[in-house]
């Protein structure tokens, strides 16, 4: 039996030696696709889960925020 997605990126960040390089669409903190790009997928896929149908080795997370200051004034650059 082979390495999980995990097991292999645990290997990359620990070793430096992964069975494989870790593969994802997603860029940043949000998904990859627009909604007409995710149309075309599901289109030719017949999916429109693209992270499983690719088989992607991580998912991206992303948290609602709110902020009710002004981040000029509260967060200002030095």
């Amino acid at each position: 039996m082979g390495i999980t997605h995990r097991e292999n990126f645990e290997r990359l960040t620990r070793s430096g030696q992964a069975e494989w390089t870790p593969f994802t669409l997603d860029v940043g903190g949000v998904p990859g696709f627009t909604p007409p790009i995710l149309e075309r997928i599901e289109r030719e896929t017949g999916s429109r889960h693209p992270e499983e149908y690719f088989d992607y080795d991580f998912r991206t997370v992303s948290l609602k925020t709110r902020f009710g200051g002004d981040a000029v004034l509260d967060h200002p650059h030095r």
